[in-house]
């Protein structure tokens, strides 16, 4: 349900914002907020758990590893599950402290950069 939300959102969701040129503070608020002239919205949509598993085996297959095949397709499910789980108690964390946390791409690419240099 959510997902359809979004989806409509993103598709027919329009904003307006109003500025008189005539007025005073419209080149003050110009220079203040260009972002705002100048405004494009992009939507990051988390990304699916075999995604994570698949970035996560293409960063780590080329990396020594000392251990059989099958613990080598764990690890990688592991990482990708580690991932999800951060994204679910982010939302815990928001439901209990009314605090956002989020969990990007970025954060993902440094966990798999970090487990290289602890190993």
């Amino acid at each position: 349900m959510y997902n359809y939300l979004m989806d409509r959102l993103r598709d027919n969701l329009h904003v307006c914002l109003c500025f008189s040129p005539v007025n005073a503070k419209f080149p003050i608020r110009a220079q203040k907020f260009p972002a705002v002239f100048t405004v494009n919205i992009n939507w990051f949509m988390p990304w699916p758990e075999a995604a994570l598993v698949a970035v996560s085996s293409a960063f780590l297959s080329t990396y020594k590893l000392d251990c059989s095949e099958s613990d080598k397709g764990r690890l990688f499910a592991l990482t990708g599950s580690f991932q999800a789980l951060t994204r679910d108690l982010c939302d815990v964390y928001y439901s209990r402290m009314r605090k956002n946390v989020y969990v990007t791409p970025k954060s993902f690419l440094c966990l798999i950069d970090f487990y290289k240099v602890l190993y």
